[in-house]
């Protein structure tokens, strides 16, 4: 049966074991620790860097350096190969001298597992560098891999180079990049990778240099006529990302000073290519950031800031999302000088659909602007609206209030989990009840309520994000205890108690922010 490598190839590995770590023996310390040992003690402590310690008659001790970054690099002993000068003896007894040993070598252990985790985290922080294209890097990659191909075929006295890199199915090479050919050859079909000997051998890590014509019969053939070529692979850290062929007219040897500079030019056109697609991402990531920050002011932007000029009544509202984008939100508007039209909600789970469905549900609770306003029509509308935009994918808590700002008559209705509380000096009254949220069906028929604002008291409305947020023991927010708080300090502005209900979120639950948060205050000053 014929062989599958021909003796007569050269295959070179590249090894990454090959790579020099940080060293026990580069320790500065080692060698006075050693030393002090020797003076203390009168027996020699010495550093041997080898995986076992040999047979050797005169040892009276040994322990493995060995910090758990990999196998054991050497050894410290103790041995009778010197002995104390004459009128010396050991100073202190065998026991003592093995206990400090040991623990020098601990100590060591640890010096040296610190230096390797210095190494290790230096090249994490190395691959945290931000990726960005410098001044002269406009050029077109095509033509900075040609420059590196260029460099290489004159590197290493080649006529010509190609570079052949995997599909998306590593199923097929195909020319991407080359110095010293027609660029007819870009016209060519891919090659398929079934086969071809030469390409599958330096995939797996090897190096193949094919020196002659006989070299290249059968499936070790070279892709293009030649009488020597030579094949490197290209690989991300992680993945195989196709060949480099340097190719001769003639036969010739490659020395390994040659295949070395090969290596390294693949090693460059990988790392180019890498470059290349974290530049791409990084473009689209700045892209998407600046988007989002533009939606995210534009969301902002559309919360009212400063509430209508109201006798007798002040109002306020807070809202926070938990990511950049988010649905929680507030509103407020005057349908006419006495009647006053206040919102309060959120959309979805958070994020992107989020924002989409709370900006629909807005638009959809704008469009009315009749007195009175029906608050059945408007809910129904809402569901609606978010019902045909995404046909059951998109729903939202929501709470309506009309007021008449004469008497204090507050109608309400509401919609999924919200909070309503009407808050007095002495006691308080919990408005809501669970609803199924606006969205999830097409026909939403909401019950509106009614109560009395009294000179005084205070209407408090908070989302879901707020009631939600759990304690360690995965309690929610209970009512009656955010009441007793806010009724401590009834008398302050809205401000103040919006500042109450943040504080008292932020000391009971685990992660306060973990939802969209809106809350709404509207209090009827006392006559």
């Amino acid at each position: 049966m014929p062989q599958a490598i021909p003796p007569y190839l050269k295959l070179r590995a590249v090894d990454a074991a090959e790579v020099v770590r940080p060293d026990i023996a580069d320790l500065d310390c080692l060698a006075d620790l050693c030393r002090t040992f020797a003076e203390a003690t009168g027996f020699p402590l010495r550093y041997v860097p080898s995986p076992e310690p040999t047979d050797d008659l005169d040892l009276l001790w040994s322990a493995p350096v060995n910090p758990g970054v990999g196998a054991t690099p050497g050894h410290l002993r103790i041995d009778l190969s010197r002995t104390p000068a004459d009128g010396e003896t050991w100073r202190i007894d065998w026991h003592a001298a093995e206990s400090l040993a040991t623990a020098i070598g601990q100590l060591v252990n640890e010096a040296v597992a610190a230096r390797h985790a210095l190494w290790q985290r230096e090249a994490e922080l190395a691959a945290g560098v931000p990726v960005t294209p410098h001044a002269n890097e406009e050029t077109h990659l095509a033509l900075r891999l040609e420059a590196t191909l260029q460099a290489g075929v004159k590197a290493i006295h080649a006529d010509s180079a190609a570079l052949y890199l995997l599909d998306e199915a590593t199923s097929q090479l195909k020319l991407r990049a080359a110095s010293g050919m027609p660029i007819a050859k870009f016209q060519e079909p891919a090659r398929e990778l079934s086969g071809q000997l030469a390409d599958l051998e330096a995939l797996l890590g090897h190096a193949v240099a094919l020196e002659s014509r006989k070299d290249m019969v059968g499936s070790w053939r070279s892709p293009e006529p030649a009488g020597a070529a030579l094949c490197v692979p290209v690989s991300s850290p992680t993945v195989p990302l196709g060949t480099l062929w340097f190719f001769n007219r003639r036969a010739r040897t490659f020395t390994d000073e040659q295949t070395n500079v090969a290596e390294v030019i693949a090693a460059k056109i990988a790392s180019d290519l890498d470059r290349a697609v974290l530049l791409d991402r990084e473009a689209a990531r700045s892209n998407i950031e600046r988007e989002m920050t533009a939606a995210k002011r534009s969301q902002e932007h559309q919360l009212p800031i400063t509430p209508p000029p109201l006798a007798g009544w002040k109002i306020a509202g807070w809202a926070a999302q938990a990511s950049s984008l988010g649905g929680a939100f507030y509103d407020w508007r005057l349908l006419d000088d006495d009647t006053l039209l206040v919102l309060l909600g959120d959309a979805s789970d958070g994020g992107i659909e989020a924002a989409l469905s709370s900006a629909a549900l807005r638009a959809a609770l704008r469009t009315n602007d009749r007195t009175p306003a029906d608050l059945r029509a408007l809910l129904a509308q809402a569901n609606r609206v978010l019902w045909e935009s995404s046909a059951g994918g998109w729903w939202a808590g929501l709470w309506a209030g009309e007021i008449n700002l004469k008497d204090g008559r507050c109608e309400f209705a509401s919609a999924g989990r919200p909070s309503a509380m009407c808050l007095s000096d002495d006691r308080w009254l919990s408005l809501l009840k669970p609803q199924a949220p606006l969205g999830l069906e097409p026909i939403f028929k909401p019950q509106p309520k009614q109560i009395i604002l009294t000179p005084g008291e205070s209407l408090v409305v908070c989302n879901r994000g707020i009631m939600d947020a759990v304690d360690e023991r995965g309690r929610p927010m209970e009512e009656a205890a955010l009441a007793r708080s806010l009724m401590a300090d009834l008398s302050g502005p809205p401000d103040r108690l919006i500042d109450i209900v943040c504080d008292r979120v932020a000391a009971h639950a685990v992660q306060p922010d973990q939802w969209d948060r809106s809350i709404l205050i509207v209090k009827r000053l006392a006559e």
